[in-house]
């Protein structure tokens, strides 16, 4: 008995440098989605309209399904102004393909280029599951 569990311990400790090696030598995995923002015109006039849209475009093999919850948080600058800090699958825009955006009119409030960034949660479905996502997007706009 003794014999064989030093055995085990001898291969395991054996295979520790080659499981690192493999690890080191890995790439990170891709997110499995892009996330893009916008804002038009371009550039933003001072006391003028403009919408903010940002997208979700899943992966080959994932969905991004309107049943499951969407939160995206704006953090708007002082510089520029957004009609709702808060977008979920109400704020839904018509798009083409897979991806799916959620938007909100905004305004220029003073010149200048301004960072508006977003918290955004969602959840990516396959065919077997579902998997929650967190990121973050920052917009550089400029007004004018």
């Amino acid at each position: 008995m003794h014999t064989r569990l030093m055995m085990v311990l001898a291969f395991g400790v054996a295979l520790v440098p080659a499981c690192a090696a493999r690890a080191a030598d890995s790439k990170p995995a891709d997110k499995g989605y892009a996330l893009a923002a916008s804002v038009d015109p371009k550039p933003v006039g001072v006391g003028k309209p403009c919408r903010y849209a940002l997208s979700i475009t899943p992966a080959t093999g994932w969905q991004l399904k309107t049943a499951t919850p969407l939160k995206v948080q704006l953090n708007a600058p002082a510089g520029l102004a957004v009609d709702k800090k808060t977008l979920t699958w109400e704020d839904l825009q018509p798009q083409q393909g897979d991806a799916k955006a959620v938007g909100t009119g905004c305004k220029g409030i003073a010149a200048g280029e301004h960072k508006l960034g977003a918290d955004v949660t969602f959840f990516l479905c396959n065919d077997e599951i579902c998997q929650r996502h967190v990121d973050k997007i920052e917009l550089a706009v400029r007004v004018e």
